[in-house]
C-alpha cells in the first residue's frame, strides 16, 4: 500500500536511493552539525558552561549510541518502513521538546540551575540524536544496502552527494535560518514540525525494505551481478551474524577509521565558534570554508563509489584516513591560503568518502541478513566516539589552553589507521575456497 513497486515502469530502488536520501537530510537536526549553531543560544538559555553542555551532550550520545544495537533488531525484524516512521516521530518530539527545556527548567523551580538542566538537556540530546544520527541514519543507509549489489557503490554517491551539500553547509545554512526566524527556539520548533508531520508520511509511502518483498531483485536484474561472480571480493560466500562480524578485525578497523572522522567532525561542529576565535578567523567565514568542503566531497563521493564498484575496499578506506590528517593539518595552519587549501581537499575527501563507505561496506562484508543489527553496531560505535569528541577538545583547550594538541592526537590515530586499513581484507575471502569445494 498504496501502490506495488514492481508495476512501476523504473527499478524502484532508484526511487529507495531517494527516500534514502530525504531520511538523512531529516535527520540533520540530530547530527552534531545540525546542533553546533545552536550551542552558544543553548548555554546563555541554561546558564551553563561550554564544558556542562560538552558533558551532557557526551552523556545524552554515549546512551544513545548504546541504545542503537537494539534498534538493529528491530530492523531486521519489521522492516526499513516502520522503522523510519517511528524515527520520524520520534525525532520530531524530541526537538519540540529541546525547544523547550529553559521554560521546563524555569516552570519547575522559577530561576537556573546547573542541577536541572543537565538533566533536562541530557534528555533532549539522548532523544534526538537516538531517533536522529542514529536511527534514521540506519534506517536509510542499510536500506539503500539492501536494494543494491553491483551497483550499491554509485547508488551510495549519488545519496551521498545532496547528504554531504546539506551537512557540509548545515552550520552556515542554520546560522542564518537562526537569523531569520527570530532565535534558536523558532529554529526548531519549526524543524520538529516537520520532521513529525512531513517525514512520517514521506517514510509511510516510499520506504521498502528489500527488492524480494516487492517482487524484485536487487539492481534490477539478477544478470548485473554475473559478471563479479568469480571476484572474491563481491561474492557473499557467508551470511555473518553480529557478533561473528565483530569477532572479524575488518569490522574494527573499518568503523574506527570512520568513527575517527566523526570524532573530529563533531568536534568542530560543536566548538566551530570557539574554534574561529582560537584562529582568530571570522566565524562566518569558518563556515563558508566548511560548505566550500562540497567542491571536493562532490567529485570524490563519486570516484569512491566507483572504487567501490571495481576495487577492495581498502583502498577507499585510505582515501578516508589520509583526508582527516591532511584536513586537521589544514586546520592548524589556519587562516593562512595553504591551510584553506589543506582544509578544503583534506576534509572534503574523507566528508565525500564517509557516506558511501558506511552504506557499502557492510552488506559487501558480512551480507544482508543481519544487515541491520551489523549496522547498529557500527552507528553505535558512531555515535559513542562521536560524543567523545568535543569533550576531548574542550579537555584540551582547558588543561592545554588550546584546541591544537587534540589535533595533534587525531592526526596520529588518523595516520596509525591508514597503515591498519591497508593490511586489512574482505573476510568473505576466507570462505571464498570452502564455497568453491562445495
Amino acid at each position: 500500500m498504496p501502490f506495488r513497486p514492481a508495476s512501476l515502469p523504473f527499478f524502484y530502488g532508484w526511487a529507495i536511493v531517494a527516500a534514502g536520501t530525504g531520511a538523512m537530510l531529516f535527520s540533520l537536526p540530530g547530527q552534531t552539525a545540525g546542533i553546533g549553531p545552536f550551542k552558544e543560544h543553548m548555554m546563555a538559555a541554561l546558564h551553563v558552561s561550554s564544558m556542562q553542555l560538552s558533558i551532557a551532550y557526551m552523556i545524552g550520545t554515549i546512551v544513545s549510541g548504546l541504545s542503537l544495537p537494539s534498534i538493529g533488531g528491530v530492523f531486521d525484524r519489521i522492516g526499513a518502513r516502520k522503522v523510519g516512521v517511528m524515527a520520524s516521530i520520534g525525532l520530531g518530539l524530541s526537538l519540540l521538546y529541546i525547544s523547550q527545556v529553559d521554560r521546563i527548567m524555569f516552570g519547575i523551580l522559577g530561576r537556573s540551575s546547573v542541577w536541572l538542566a543537565m538533566p533536562l538537556i541530557i534528555l533532549g540530546f539522548f532523544a534526538i540524536r537516538f531517533w536522529g544520527q542514529g536511527v534514521f541514519s540506519i534506517v536509510s543507509r542499510a536500506m539503500i544496502g539492501k536494494w543494491f549489489d553491483r551497483k550499491r557503490g554509485i547508488a551510495s554517491a549519488i545519496s551521498g552527494m545532496p547528504v554531504a551539500i546539506a551537512f557540509t553547509s548545515a552550520l552556515y545554512i542554520l546560522y542564518k535560518i537562526i537569523e531569520t526566524m527570530g532565535g534558536w527556539r523558532q529554529a526548531w520548533i519549526g524543524m520538529g514540525l516537520f520532521v513529525l508531520f512531513f517525514s512520517t508520511v514521506f517514510c509511510w509511502l516510499i520506504f521498502r525494505d528489500n527488492p524480494e518483498e516487492c517482487g524484485l531483485v536487487m539492481d534490477g536484474s539478477a544478470d548485473l551481478g554475473l559478471a563479479k561472480a568469480k571476484n572474491d571480493e563481491f561474492v557473499i560466500n557467508r551470511e555473518f551474524t553480529a557478533r561473528e562480524a565483530l569477532r572479524t578485525m575488518a569490522f574494527w578497523v573499518f568503523s574506527l577509521t570512520i568513527c575517527i572522522n566523526g570524532f573530529v567532525g563533531t568536534a568542530i561542529g560543536f566548538h566551530a565558534q570557539s574554534l574561529t576565535q582560537e584562529i582568530g578567523m571570522d566565524q562566518e567565514a569558518f563556515y563558508l570554508l566548511l560548505a566550500s568542503t562540497i567542491f571536493i566531497n562532490i567529485p570524490v563521493s563519486f570516484i569512491v563509489g566507483w572504487m567501490t564498484s571495481r576495487f577492495r575496499l581498502k583502498y577507499a578506506y585510505l582515501v578516508t584516513a589520509f583526508g582527516m590528517a591532511l584536513g586537521m593539518v589544514g586546520y592548524l595552519l589556519l587562516p593562512s591560503e595553504l591551510g584553506r587549501i589543506l582544509f578544503l581537499l583534506g576534509f572534503g575527501a574523507t566528508w565525500g568518502s564517509f557516506g558511501t563507505l558506511v552504506t557499502v561496506t557492510w552488506p559487501r562484508y558480512y551480507g544482508r541478513r543481519h544487515l541491520g543489527k551489523i549496522s547498529s553496531w557500527v552507528m553505535m560505535l558512531m555515535v559513542v566516539t562521536s560524543a567523545l569528541g568535543p569533550v576531548f577538545f574542550d579537555f584540551c583547550k582547558l588543561l592545554m589552553g588550546s584546541y591544537r594538541p587534540a589535533f595533534f592526537i587525531s592526526i596520529g590515530l588518523s595516520v596509525i589507521f591508514f597503515f591498519l586499513c591497508f593490511k586489512t581484507e574482505n573476510p568473505q575471502r576466507k570462505y571464498a575456497k570452502a564455497a568453491a569445494e562445495s
